[in-house]
C-alpha cells in the first residue's frame, strides 16, 4: 500500500520571490528525485507537476506559467532555457551534497 498524503494538507503563502522559485524547483524535481522518471526529457513530459506546462509541452488553461517564467527572461524561449538551467543546478547541487 502506498500513502500519498500522510498528514493534513498545508498551504503556505509565498511572500518572497526566492522562496517561490525554490518551492517551484523543489516540487518540479520530485519525480526525478523519486526515480519515477529517469531523465530531463521525461520530466518535460511528466503530467503530474506544472513543469511540462512551464516548458510548453502541455497546455493547461488553469496553469499560470508567465509568473515563473518572468523571473528568468523576457522571451519565453530564453526564460524556459534559464528556468531549466535553474532546475538542473539545484538537482546537481542536491546530488553532490548526498
Amino acid at each position: 500500500m502506498v500513502t500519498f498524503f500522510q498528514n493534513r494538507y498545508k498551504s503556505i503563502i509565498c511572500e518572497d520571490d526566492p522562496y517561490l522559485l525554490e518551492l517551484t524547483r523543489y516540487i518540479h524535481l520530485n519525480p526525478l528525485r523519486a526515480g519515477i522518471i529517469q531523465d530531463w526529457e521525461a520530466l518535460k513530459e511528466y503530467p503530474w507537476t506544472g513543469h511540462a506546462g512551464i516548458m510548453g509541452k502541455r497546455n493547461r488553461d488553469w496553469q499560470e506559467n508567465d509568473l515563473v517564467l518572468s523571473y528568468f527572461g523576457r522571451s519565453r524561449k530564453a526564460a524556459r532555457k534559464k528556468y531549466e538551467e535553474f532546475l538542473k543546478e539545484g538537482f546537481l547541487r542536491e546530488r553532490d551534497q548526498n
